[in-house]
């Protein structure tokens, strides 16, 4: 499996999971980073043997290929996989320039690479993601079923070309909690700290909601750039008593089972990891009704949905929910029937496998 680092994210806690349980079930996988980055210290995965090709002060957008390319081959040559899955697009122009010739699976995870559009630079990279997917010609799997056509009109082939693989989480580690959390209400907001998980929006919508619920607290977990800027907007508001910035934490779950809802604020999501977690432990979810957020969430069944950037909406929405036990229940239970049919940890290694087993065999 190829990433470009594991830094603390989605897909990276996919690889990893995925690798975990193909080893546990007797496969052999190996792990490798482009860059030298690892955050996941965790027992769990102790054992996946890890590879870097280059060190991180040394990493150079594309100028990094050439140099990398070599040391890419000789990793395959030692390991001599029967395939290859890719967890990061730049990775398949390193394959590329090393001429791997190993059937190989593509997985995307997010938008970024398969929305740009309008520039000369955009162009030339859709031109050259197309052109690496013809000569490596690997099966191509997104995590959503929004992704599909964006992923089919980036690189010019039909929406049947690409398989759908729901990220899934482990179901006994994020059990259903078994009844409603004790008030106060805890509204808690999970990822990293950067305009594109919409923590600002959170705090703003989070003052709305306490002029309902005075009794209210906010928690905050993760790390990331938009730190200092939260602390600043947590102290200029008099929030510090309300509004918990608790950094990175390892014990996600723990702090899952106390609180009472999530809120998802990001402008877009491919299929949010900490979204399924949530809906594992029977956490209701409120978050704007954007893709990948959608294709987990189903609106007034498993969490509500509310037009993008609407706080007003967000706010009045968690009031009415906390104010109504039965329908907390009841979305409670439907979330995490939801978790248990369609996004669990096995499920995804299942799929995964079929697909791997697919490759090898073309």
């Amino acid at each position: 499996m190829l990433i470009h680092s594991l830094r603390r994210g989605g897909a990276e806690r996919v690889v990893l999971e995925l690798a975990a349980e193909l080893l546990r079930r007797g496969d052999v996988v190996e792990v490798a980073a482009w860059v030298d980055v690892d955050e996941y210290l965790e027992p769990k995965y102790e054992y996946i043997k890890r590879h870097y090709l280059l060190s991180n002060l040394d990493y150079r957008w594309v100028r990094s290929i050439p140099g990398s390319a070599p040391r890419l081959r000789s990793l395959v040559n030692a390991f001599r996989p029967d395939v290859i899955e890719f967890h990061t697009p730049n990775l398949l122009w390193l394959a590329a320039w090393a001429r791997l010739d190993i059937p190989c699976v593509h997985v995307l995870h997010g938008y970024e690479d398969i929305t740009y559009v309008g520039s000369i630079k955009s162009f030339v990279y859709k031109m050259f993601n197309r052109r690496v997917h013809q000569q490596l010609k690997p099966i191509i799997i997104t995590v959503s079923f929004s992704m599909r056509p964006f992923a089919a009109r980036y690189l010019g082939i039909t929406e049947d070309d690409i398989r759908i693989v729901f990220n899934g989480v482990d179901l006994s580690m994020f059990s259903a909690v078994a009844c409603r959390p004790v008030f106060p209400p805890q509204i808690i907001m999970i990822g990293t700290l950067c305009s594109a998980k919409g923590q600002v929006m959170g705090i703003d919508a989070f003052r709305l909601l306490l002029k309902a619920r005075p009794d209210a607290t906010l928690v905050v977990v993760g790390d990331g750039i938009d730190m200092p800027r939260l602390r600043e907007l947590v102290k200029d508001y008099l929030l510090m008593d309300k509004v918990r910035l608790l950094g990175r934490r390892s014990d996600v779950a723990a702090l899952l089972a106390n609180a009472h809802v999530l809120w998802q604020l990001s402008p877009s999501e491919a299929m949010p990891m900490v979204v399924l977690e949530a809906m594992s432990m029977g956490i209701p979810v409120v978050g704007f009704d954007v893709r990948g957020t959608r294709d987990a969430v189903l609106d007034g069944e498993t969490g509500h949905l509310v037009p993008y950037g609407d706080i007003k909406v967000i706010a009045q929405t968690t009031i009415t929910l906390l104010l109504n036990g039965q329908a907390w229940d009841t979305i409670s239970r439907q979330a995490r029937r939801r978790a248990e049919s369609y996004f669990g940890l096995h499920t995804m290694v299942d799929n995964h496998r079929m697909v791997l087993t697919a490759a090898t065999r073309r």
